[in-house]
């Protein structure tokens, strides 16, 4: 973050007019249209020129920043003086595992809203034709460079995975406490697999990590920041966010490591981050709080109000 302060005084004025527009303003730019009628004029230029000026900043701040690893899909990248170095970190086994474990999730989420009733014939199809997948994957998992004990895991899980399938098939309907059965039998080998999946990427990840560090000086290092580019779902406690916590020592999501959760571009991403470091320095001039930005400004507002209201109720 050491970077970030020499832009003081280059967004200082934006930052007031960011928090001056948040305040008179009832949402962000798509409230424009219906701010209009309300808000005069000069104000709209206002907000405006506020926006020109904070895009500058971030361009300014962009020109000047480190060293950035992403983790995105199953690669580390590098962006560094205008290169990108990109590294596969999701090894062969990884992939198998993680295959495998889909196996009896693809049964689940099929059969989930069909239980207790007569299946229908397009769930019957999509059931056998799933299976008819599970039955082509056991001669790939069994060429596998794994180990005895994982080859015999893989083919428990598909083993399994067929049998149910064949009685559900054969009795032309599941009742949910079956299905429920099924997937708590599957739970710990599956778990099993996550554990051995995380061993070995995160094994292929130091070896790239380090990498990249012999070839940093130790300032550059320091001052690395780090991006995630992940779904929804996996965001609490993910495997990559962990990961780069314990390599940086650092606690939490939001500084040196962002999570840019459902982005798709890398050009995305490293605009978030850059929104990060600038928001960062507004909420440490005007509220002494590096976090304070990482909440809805409006936030504490909102429970002042709420907590003198009484909330409307059906």
């Amino acid at each position: 973050m050491k970077k970030t302060i020499s832009f003081r005084s280059a967004f200082c004025f934006s930052s007031f007019l960011a928090v001056l527009t948040l305040l008179q303003l009832p949402a962000g730019a798509d409230s424009m249209a219906g701010a209009s009628a309300e808000c005069p004029h000069a104000v709209l230029v206002l907000n405006d020129s506020f926006r020109e000026s904070y895009v500058l900043a971030k361009e300014n701040i962009r020109k000047n920043l480190g060293p950035i690893v992403i983790a995105t899909g199953g690669d580390l990248v590098l962006l560094y003086k205008g290169k990108r170095d990109p590294q596969p970190c999701v090894p062969e086994n990884y992939s198998i595992l993680k295959t495998v474990d889909h196996i009896p999730l693809g049964i689940f989420v099929i059969l989930n809203e069909h239980c207790d009733k007569p299946l229908d014939d397009a769930t019957k199809v999509r059931l056998a034709s799933f299976k008819g997948f599970a039955d082509k994957a056991v001669e790939s998992v069994a060429k596998a460079e794994l180990s005895a004990k994982t080859q015999e895991r893989q083919t428990k899980i598909i083993t399994r995975s067929q049998m149910f399938i064949n009685e559900v098939l054969a009795a032309g309907s599941v009742s949910h406490g079956s299905l429920r059965h099924f997937t708590t039998e599957a739970s710990r080998d599956t778990l099993l697999n996550a554990d051995e999946a995380i061993d070995d990427q995160f094994t292929a990840m130091d070896c790239i990590i380090e990498n990249w560090r012999q070839k940093l000086t130790a300032e550059e290092w320091k001052h690395t920041n780090f991006i995630i580019m992940s779904g929804h779902m996996p965001r609490l406690k993910n495997s990559n966010l962990q990961y780069f916590e314990k390599i940086t020592g650092e606690k939490e999501e939001g500084l040196r490591i962002i999570y840019a959760e459902g982005l798709s571009k890398e050009d995305e991403a490293v605009d978030l981050l850059v929104t990060h470091i600038l928001d960062r320095q507004i909420a440490i001039d005007f509220y002494h709080d590096e976090w304070r930005m990482h909440r809805d400004l409006l936030s504490d507002a909102a429970s002042k109000y709420l907590a003198k209201h009484k909330p409307l109720r059906d």
